[in-house]
């Protein structure tokens, strides 16, 4: 028997405001960050979504697919500056994965002391655990208001597949 566990916490993410040059700063690269909203947390994965105008309503669950982080605890900052909120205050997603297989040798005597059979049962992901993707980091659309897919997330981890089984059979001399 043979087993893998691997497991890491999410990588840290940092929220981007900008959508076509928002803040009007000249700022060529676009990846401004947000004003850190009054109360918030700057890493709003937990619990329940505040509700804002424009964002989600409040009391949806956060740290799900369906919305990772609460937009509304960021807001925009004002034209012609940037915002507060520091570089990967988010946690993203966690990535859990059980690899586990089994061997089995069996000598085959009649044909020499050195001949065996070896079968193989391997399970990768056996647990069938989903990983996710990152969320969509783009806070607010082109006329700055909240875009809807702020916080969703929509693919899966690269690297991590569903549940996999295969078997083998090897011959050994």
């Amino acid at each position: 028997m043979n087993g893998i566990f691997k497991a890491s916490s999410g990588s840290p993410i940092t929220i981007n405001s900008s959508s076509a040059g928002w803040s009007e700063t000249v700022n060529t690269n676009r990846l401004e960050r947000p004003d850190l909203a009054p109360g918030a947390t700057n890493n709003p994965v937990h619990g329940v979504s505040r509700g804002c105008t424009g964002g989600p309503p409040a009391g949806i669950k956060l740290g799900t697919p369906d919305l990772w982080l609460d937009p509304c605890a960021f807001t925009v900052s004002a034209l012609g500056f940037l915002g507060n909120l520091g570089r990967n205050t988010v946690s993203g997603p966690n990535r859990v994965a059980l690899d586990y297989s089994l061997m089995k040798n069996t000598g085959i005597p009649s044909i020499s002391e050195q001949f065996r059979i070896q079968f193989r049962a391997e399970f990768f992901n056996v647990a069938n655990h989903p990983n996710f993707g990152l969320p969509s980091l783009r806070l607010v659309d082109n006329r700055g208001n909240y875009d809807r897919r702020a916080g969703v997330i929509t693919s899966t981890a690269n690297g991590v597949t569903a549940r996999q089984i295969q078997f083998g059979l090897k011959f050994l001399w």
